[in-house]
């Protein structure tokens, strides 16, 4: 992501996997996921990254009912009560391109955790890592690559520091895994940039992971709609839809 072309390509990639129902998006990255652990080195690279604090059975469980919240909260629109008989349907998207930046102070279930869950949200996600996951990132890439045709996971190269795109207005999302100062500093800089105001998600508990184990980290990664159908007064209505279309 070297260029604001880069940016502009990445964020209609996004759109596309935004498009894609919310059961295929489950299929491809589950895809994704067990890929990445069918990988020779995944064993002993997880057992390293991880320092014994998640099993591997219980990162499992951590991602299964991460899907199944998703299911629940976005697997059907709510329709809403229209107090002139409209339709209202309330519905939710991903926000756009999310960076997430993961230090050498997170886990290895967080790191998956974020990435499945702002994927399974619609959004695109740009991978800024510490060097202790570089060989785990060389694996996520292998492993979507083949597991999913979108390219909207993407890892930054060691040159490009997260802070160069912080300024960038089509940025629209944000999580980071560290420490509490970190975290402050992080926020400190999405502050000064003058695009869109982002709260970014912070985990800074590697063991105990209370923000990315809830329901709510999944609202906080997109934004809700409402789609409008009014069918009542139709000649009214169709009359001033026609005033109004007949003036451009």
């Amino acid at each position: 992501m070297r260029t604001k072309m880069d940016l502009i390509w990445f964020s209609e990639q996004q759109q596309l996997w935004q498009a894609l129902p919310l059961s295929e998006r489950i299929r491809l990255v589950q895809n994704f996921i067990v890929a990445l652990q069918r990988e020779p080195e995944w064993n002993t690279l997880s057992k390293t990254l991880d320092a014994g604090l998640h099993s591997e059975a219980t990162i499992r469980s951590l991602l299964q009912a991460q899907i199944q919240q998703a299911e629940t909260l976005f697997g059907e629109s709510l329709l809403l009560p229209g107090v002139t008989g409209e339709s209202n349907e309330l519905y939710c998207v991903g926000r756009g391109i999310t960076l997430l930046v993961a230090t050498e102070h997170s886990s290895l279930s967080g790191l998956l955790l974020a990435v499945q869950g702002a994927l399974l949200c619609g959004n695109s996600v740009l991978l800024w890592l510490d060097q202790r996951w570089f060989k785990l990132q060389s694996l996520m890439k292998k492993s979507w690559q083949v597991s999913v045709s979108l390219p909207v996971l993407v890892s930054l190269y060691a040159d490009q520091q997260e802070e160069t795109l912080m300024t960038e207005s089509l940025l629209e999302g944000a999580i980071y895994l560290g420490t509490e100062t970190g975290a402050r500093q992080f926020n400190r800089q999405l502050a000064q940039r003058d695009g869109s105001i982002i709260t970014p998600v912070v985990e800074t508990d590697p063991m105990n992971l209370p923000v990315l184990s809830r329901s709510d980290f999944l609202l906080r990664l997109v934004t809700e709609r409402t789609r409008t159908i009014n069918l009542t007064a139709i000649g009214g209505n169709a009359s001033l839809m026609e005033q109004g279309v007949s003036r451009y």
